[in-house]
């Protein structure tokens, strides 16, 4: 059984030297008997550290190549995490200050929520669990673990409140440093358990190896990273906290980065949440658990276990962690409290002294073996226990700082990519602890397990298989590489245009392969080999080249094309309300009169038409008008200008005569201009319908089949259906779009503009779904249009330089679909998507720990 499940084999691996020496069949051996620590026994000669090395098959313990590679992509993602966190709060501010009540009024709709949940009574048609009382029996928690692991049916929310009531309760009476001890009660071990990350397999697998906790066996310190990435991180809390209210003193839980509002919404918990209970107040109760957990634990006074890290600032002792308040981790505060949480939540250690930059973001930092042993020596601790990451080797456990930090991490098979052992540390008296590894079997193997095993026993017996969990293969491992790829490049492809156009001076549209890749690699900020995956992001021109243009094309971020084509439409209506002459539009655009368009010119000209376009959009807007020279000329701006007829369908002989007239115009070599400039026989700049009747009469004499167009009441019609702003007149953009060839050159002025906005609402759908989750007091995942504007205006203290309030006013109309008033927040971020996403939505595949 130990063999086959990874407990224990004949050899250890020594806690100082790691060199692998045989212990004896009883296990009595433990320490190396190399010269290394025959001279040096301990770092803290008070404990009996054993290191079991487990017997599994493997790839030799090292990550392949495509693993290596998702880690490293995985580490970048967490810097982008990090400044997405910092973003939101920096929302969330602007929110509180327009909307101050938003945060109480949802408070007290969960209060109300939660008093009805807990007097609800589930339905016949309920088929999962119940419990008859609370709290739950053993057998009602048993009955629990069988479901979880058998069906996808969710524990009915009254339950479910109960258990993160009681559970918040509970906590909120624990300092923020507890204190336990091994052998508390009638305890016989505590086993320390490192990040789950939803991962429910490895929780039941460690509740079949260890027994279930219990105030006369085993008690169990789970050390954060409950949720996100895993599909079952409400399973996996539930079970703890019903755990918890069956036995108070033999379940303890430390607060992990991933028991954050933020880190919910970012990778998945919140998702998870909403999608298997119909209000996402619920979720609301799971944050009130999450800001009373306490952000350490230390076990028989000597070993201290937190999450992630130690601190920036020297001296910091155990009461100043007690001083932090119950609150979410804010790392945009300089507060010293606010500090020290996110040291905790986010900090790794290093092997070298001192501290330098971390991996995970600006709030994050490298700790070295002084800094552990300047913090254990002056709060009198012997040992640091930490989680928060994979350990380099793949191994469930690290061992570093000279012994007196130990890195447990216990999801096996992270993500299904990293093929890491999980990892526990076990306790059986003070500062005598073993490290042990396993490898949790799948979900449905355990059911089976479940279901074969004694009834009544606290630590549950279970019939042997020498099944072990299929491993995600290097191919497998390679597609999730490609993806998370394609998400960073839709979130960089702005930074990305941008270089490609540096570099292709010829401003043909071409770039080499290496040049891709360089751009990549700088933008991204990666340190990687993309040769293996470039077949996978992009496709090569005949000679070898890469056209970026395509590229940046098929990263952009769409929308639901009714959107797409409101949002084409805006710019082009306003100037179109102004019904400008010819030449009041070419000075409105060219105020020095040398035929070419530049940023300043276009700034100084769209206020005056009521558009509140910032330096930024306007750039994007002129970008693709550039000849070879970098020149933009006024008429093909104005002439890539594009209208919509609006009114009802119109009729038959109408239609055949606007489009008999377009076809001419095609044919002609003449631009529209000319050919405007042709049939204003006065010269103001616009056609009157005298001028228009004289031009299709005698259009109507050039064939036969034209002569019905020559009718007077047809030329009427016409002349009307052309002018969309029922002037009476026909103005300069009225005629370009109904006569100018229909050509995708026409859109390129507003498909930039469209593209800037869209852009800009994707990269921070993160921020804007939280702020949009804090409005929703109701917790019904709709808004009214101006709790939905507020939001969006949030956004202005993000991208100012890229949003103007017009634009957020203008998403607002169209997000409410169906005209009630109304719009749903799902519906909204469901429009959403990369052009690389058409398959797959990476941004829910894509995680970071």
């Amino acid at each position: 059984f130990f063999v086959l499940f990874g407990i224990m084999e004949d050899v250890r691996q020594c806690i100082l030297c790691r060199q692998a020496f045989p212990v004896t069949k009883n296990f009595t051996v433990e320490k190396c008997k190399c010269n290394k620590c025959a001279s040096s026994p301990s770092a803290h000669p008070q404990s009996s550290g054993k290191y079991i090395r487990p017997s599994l098959p493997s790839n030799g313990k090292r990550r392949s190549q495509a693993a290596k590679e998702w880690e490293t992509l995985d580490m970048r993602w967490e810097e982008h995490t990090q400044e997405t966190i910092r973003n939101t709060q920096k929302v969330n501010a602007a929110l509180k200050a327009a909307a101050p009540k938003a945060e109480e009024q949802r408070k007290d709709a969960t209060r109300k929520y939660v008093q009805a949940a807990m007097t609800t009574k589930p339905p016949s048609s309920y088929q999962g669990p119940h419990f008859k009382s609370f709290p739950p029996t053993l057998d009602e928690v048993k009955a629990l673990i069988k479901h979880y692991a058998s069906s996808s049916i969710p524990l009915h929310e009254k339950y479910l409140v109960q258990l993160l009531t009681a559970g918040t309760q509970a906590y909120s009476k624990v300092p923020r440093v507890n204190s336990i001890e091994t052998l508390s009660g009638k305890h016989q071990k505590l086993v320390v358990v490192g990040d789950l990350h939803g991962q429910l397999q490895d929780l039941i697998h460690i509740f079949m190896l260890h027994g279930y906790p219990d105030s006369n066996g085993t008690q169990y310190l789970f050390n954060g990273d409950f949720v996100d990435r895993g599909e079952n991180g409400v399973e996996v809390v539930a079970l703890m906290l019903a755990f918890k209210a069956l036995h108070p003193t033999s379940v303890h839980m430390n607060r992990g980065n991933h028991e954050a509002m933020s880190l919910n919404v970012s990778y998945g918990f919140f998702d998870e949440v909403c999608s298997k209970y119909t209000s996402n107040l619920i979720h609301n109760c799971f944050l009130n658990l999450w800001n009373n957990l306490p952000l350490a634990t230390v076990i028989d006074k000597k070993v201290c276990v937190l999450h992630g890290g130690l601190f920036r600032a020297s001296g910091v002792a155990l009461n100043h962690i007690n001083e932090v308040p119950r609150m979410d981790c804010d790392v945009t505060s300089d507060d010293p409290r606010a500090r020290i949480m996110c040291d905790i939540m986010w900090n790794d250690p290093q092997k070298e002294n001192g501290r330098s930059k971390g991996m995970r973001g600006a709030s994050s930092l490298f700790f070295g073996p002084d800094v552990t042993s300047a913090f254990l020596a002056r709060n009198g601790l012997e040992l640091l226990i930490r989680s928060h990451q994979v350990p380099e080797d793949n191994r469930g456990c690290e061992v570093m700082h000279n012994g007196r930090l130990i890195t447990v991490f216990s999801a096996s098979n992270y993500c299904n990519s990293q093929d890491n052992e999980g990892g526990l540390v076990i306790f059986t008296k003070p500062l005598t602890y073993t490290l042990t590894e396993f490898r949790a079997p799948p979900l449905e193997h355990l059911a089976g397990l479940l279901s074969a095993a004694a009834p009544n026993n606290a630590k549950p017996t279970f019939a042997l298989s020498q099944n072990r969990p299929k491993q995600l293969d290097s191919p497998a491992i390679h597609l999730k590489n490609v993806q998370g790829l394609k998400h960073l490049i839709t979130e960089n492809v702005q930074q990305l245009r941008g270089y490609f156009r540096d570099v292709n001076q010829n401003r043909d549209g071409k770039i080499t392969l290496k040049q891709w890749r360089t751009g990549l690699l700088q933008v991204l900020q990666l340190n990687l080999n993309l040769e293996s995956y470039e077949v996978d992001l992009v496709k090569c021109e005949p000679d070898g080249s890469v056209n970026w243009k395509k590229f940046i094309e098929s990263y952009e971020v769409v929308v639901d094309s009714r959107w797409q084509k409101q949002f084409h439409m805006c710019l082009s209506n306003r100037l179109l309300q102004k019904d400008m002459k010819m030449h009041d539009l070419l000075r409105l655009f060219d105020k020095n009169g040398d035929g070419i368009l530049d940023v300043q010119e276009l700034l100084h000209a769209l206020p005056g038409l009521g558009m509140g376009l910032t330096e930024p959009q306007v750039k994007e807007l002129l970008a693709d008008f550039e000849d070879e020279q970098g020149r933009v000329h006024v008429i093909d701006f104005i002439e890539s200008m594009k209208v919509e007829y609006t009114g009802a369908d119109l009729p038959t002989d109408v239609q055949e005569a606007i489009n008999a007239i377009g076809r001419a115009f095609a044919r002609s070599k003449q631009s529209g201009l000319q050919q405007f400039k042709e049939l204003d026989r006065n010269g103001d700049g616009l056609l009157q319908y005298e001028e228009f009747a004289q031009f299709l009469t005698w259009f109507s004499s050039q064939h036969p089949k034209y002569k019905p167009f020559g009718e007077p009441p047809l030329i009427k019609r016409v002349f009307q259906a052309l002018d969309l702003n029922k002037s009476g007149t026909l103005n300069f953009i009225e005629f370009v779009d109904a006569f100018k060839p229909s050509k995708d050159a026409r859109l390129k002025q507003t498909n930039r503009l469209v593209a800037l906005v869209i852009r800009a609402l994707y990269n921070h759908r993160l921020a804007l779904k939280e702020v949009f989750y804090r409005l929703d007091a109701d917790g019904s995942g709709t808004l009214s249009q101006d709790e939905f504007r507020m939001g969006l205006r949030t956004l202005l203290t993000l991208q100012s330089d890229e949003l103007s309030d017009t634009d957020l006013d203008q998403v607002a109309k169209m997000a409410d679909t169906d005209g009630d008033g109304m719009i749903s927040i799902n519906e909204f971020f469901a429009a959403f998507r990369s052009t690389a996403e058409e398959q797959r939505m990476i941004a829910t595949s894509f995680r970071k720990s």
